[in-house]
């Protein structure tokens, strides 16, 4: 339905505004919502709308809380080299486990770190193993809130990754502000393979031959 009269219980919490606005009626189906609280602490808010047609006054409760932990969420630890970029989700949680809805706008900073065969570490060569490419430069779409950050030169919640060599690398991930120092970073380590056939595939021969095999990467 369209809705108006959208308004806030904690002004001085979250700010409500009305997107594609109709003229006529002077309602919207939809809102942006933003934390504009400073306090690190948790709130709740209660925001109301009245839908024009009925009449029927709409509520949402919306709790602005600090973040306590982070996750990373994947399809795979696992990328082929030269290979299309995977994406990698950061997610973040209360100290109740609650995971929040949105991490639009929250600026995180991620780094790779490369592992040897001895298990050592070194953020030298990371980019050897691993890279970054933004999403300008890949067959995705850009999220509207990735976008912003890539303007800057930034990262949020989204990032992509590229195999660029065999090997094992860490990516790492860490909110930057100071607020948030007490947060621990998360790594997760991957694997960079190469996308190997065996040619040819399929072979039926006698007892007593022999097969040369190929080994070709895609």
């Amino acid at each position: 339905g369209c809705t108006t009269s959208r308004t806030s219980s904690r002004i001085d919490i979250v700010q409500v505004n009305p997107t594609n606005v109709d003229e006529t009626l002077g309602c919207s189906a939809q809102a942006i919502v933003s934390a504009i609280s400073k306090e690190i602490a948790r709130n709740t808010a209660i925001i109301f709308a009245e839908e024009v047609h009925s009449g029927q006054m709409l509520r949402c409760d919306v709790i602005v809380d600090e973040i306590a932990s982070l996750d990373i969420v994947t399809t795979t630890r696992e990328l082929y080299m030269e290979e299309a970029p995977e994406i990698f989700e950061v997610r973040a949680y209360d100290d109740q486990g609650n995971e929040f809805t949105t991490l639009d706008g929250v600026e995180f900073q991620w780094s790779l770190i490369n592992i040897n065969s001895h298990q050592a570490e070194s953020k030298l060569p990371s980019v050897s193993v691993l890279r970054f490419i933004s999403f300008r430069d890949s067959p995705y779409e850009t999220p509207a809130s990735v976008d912003e950050f890539e303007r800057i030169g930034k990262r949020g919640n989204l990032v992509l990754l590229e195999g660029l060599k065999t090997g094992s690398a860490k990516v790492s991930v860490r909110l930057p502000q100071q607020e948030y120092r007490h947060v621990p970073p998360l790594e997760v380590q991957l694997m960079v393979v190469a996308n190997l056939i065996i040619d040819p595939p399929d072979v039926h021969i006698m007892p007593g031959d022999t097969v040369k095999y190929k080994i070709l990467q895609v």
